[in-house]
């Protein structure tokens, strides 16, 4: 399932995107960048919080 999202790039992105991607092309494009992006995000979180596991500082803070 779709949904169809709106949003503002500045001319300049849009005109690389049209002239290296192709108009009928750009929505799975940005789809495919977005998810790289979000994928590179959740492995960062994924990383910290072994990461903050190891730390007995960070497991011994009681949340404020």
């Amino acid at each position: 399932k779709k949904v169809n999202v709106t949003f503002s790039i500045p001319v300049e992105t849009h005109q690389l995107l049209r002239s290296f991607i192709g108009q009928s092309k750009m929505s799975a494009f940005v789809v495919q960048a977005i998810n790289k992006a979000l994928e590179q995000k959740k492995e960062h979180l994924k990383r910290a919080y072994v990461e903050a596991e190891k730390d007995p500082d960070i497991l011994s803070q009681k949340p404020t």
